[in-house]
């Protein structure tokens, strides 16, 4: 398998030195724990935590399209 382009690796914010990337991913899921206990203490987000202390997670919101023809 190849590696990908540079380009791609630019636009999502990835280092192209495979070292440096695997150690920017083992820092993810640290991080995003952290944003999502702040969502769960706001308690009011489309994530929260019910009575209970349940995990609620809200259904997704769909934007309505109007149908259209095709040619």
């Amino acid at each position: 398998m190849g590696r990908p382009a540079c380009g791609v690796l630019q636009l999502v914010g990835k280092p192209a030195d495979p070292d440096r990337a695997l150690i920017a991913a083992a820092d993810e899921p640290g991080e995003a724990l952290g944003e999502l206990e702040g969502v769960l203490a706001a308690g009011d987000g489309p994530v929260r935590r019910d009575d209970g202390g349940d995990l609620v997670i809200s259904p997704l919101t769909a934007e309505d399209v109007p149908p259209r023809r095709l040619r």
